[in-house]
């Protein structure tokens, strides 16, 4: 009826729970008196270390993660984690990825992992609109489900797993001065009536190999950014190389491509500012402060 995968491959962490749809079709789904089966549900997955559940790592809130996995699913106490609803009867997947830098309280090394996965709910599908009266006597419409509390479904899988050494530094920018020269002008990367035309400047970080990592807020309207931002970037060798992308924010397209480039963490000195250009950023100003080695 069901699969669960956990492999790793470029220091990620794979879990994928997978449901055969000709099986689960004969799974006895709970059923509301004259309402069809309910196939909805979603799982918990909770993962120990040694007999104990898996400290979060502590790791930095970073808006728009394009992972399903995000961030903000790491700053809790522990690894106890949901998926989202999914129909049973169309035999989905679940798919996580968690980087091992996320493990940045487990020493490094061997350990033996537990992953035990429950749900105890199940609820309709698709969702359907019922109508809500307040005390007020206005009424409006909410999407809701049926449901009914059950856990019929539960894994345990037990696995070893060897974590690298976990290395901290904390990278400060205090500035990024975009070009405007003969080469590239920022003039006119946005055509507004209210602002100016310069564009609305964010910087990111890609780590490991071109993987989003985080994203500051945006600056509008500008060429100066200047906002002073602070990142926590967990990585596996004292050198290892991040890209740094600096865009345009747009709310009705995609946003703009301004620079990007690849730098290892040995170009910068530690507690120090350093200055460099590249592309179309005429300066970028960024402090970096080595942790060291943090699992040990």
């Amino acid at each position: 009826m069901m699969e669960l995968t956990i492999d790793t491959l470029d220091n990620f962490l794979n879990l994928t729970l997978s449901f055969d749809k000709n099986e689960i079709g004969k799974f006895p789904f709970p059923k509301l008196k004259n309402v069809v089966a309910l196939n909805g549900t979603a799982f918990n997955f909770a993962l120990y270390a040694d007999g104990k559940l898996v400290e979060g790592a502590g790791l930095p809130l970073c808006k728009d993660s394009r992972s399903y996995f995000g961030y903000e699913k790491w700053l809790g106490n522990t690894f106890s984690f949901n998926s989202d609803t999914i129909d049973l009867h169309e035999g989905s997947n679940i798919y996580f990825t968690i980087p091992f830098y996320a493990f940045g309280k487990l020493r490094a090394g061997e350990h033996v992992f537990e992953l035990k996965v429950s749900q105890n709910m199940f609820c309709s599908e698709p969702k359907f609109r019922k109508l809500h009266v307040d005390s007020f006597g206005d009424s409006t419409y909410h999407d809701t489900r049926n449901f009914v509390k059950a856990g019929l479904i539960s894994c345990v899988a037990k696995f070893k797993l060897i974590l690298p050494k976990i290395f901290k530094t904390t990278l400060f920018c205090q500035s990024i001065e975009l070009r405007n020269d003969s080469v590239y002008s920022p003039v006119g990367m946005d055509n507004t009536i209210w602002n100016s035309s310069y564009p609305d400047v964010y910087w990111t970080i890609d780590f490991p190999n071109n993987e989003f990592y985080c994203r500051s807020d945006y600056q509008k309207s500008t060429s100066l950014y200047d906002i002073k931002d602070t990142f926590y970037l967990y990585h596996y060798t004292p050198n290892d190389s991040i890209y740094i992308g600096v865009w345009d924010h747009d709310d009705l397209s995609r946003d703009d491509y301004i620079s990007y480039e690849r730098f290892s963490l040995k170009k910068f000195g530690n507690n120090t500012v350093t200055k460099f250009s590249f592309d179309n950023i005429k300066e970028f100003r960024l402090k970096v402060s080595r942790q060291g080695y943090i699992n040990k």
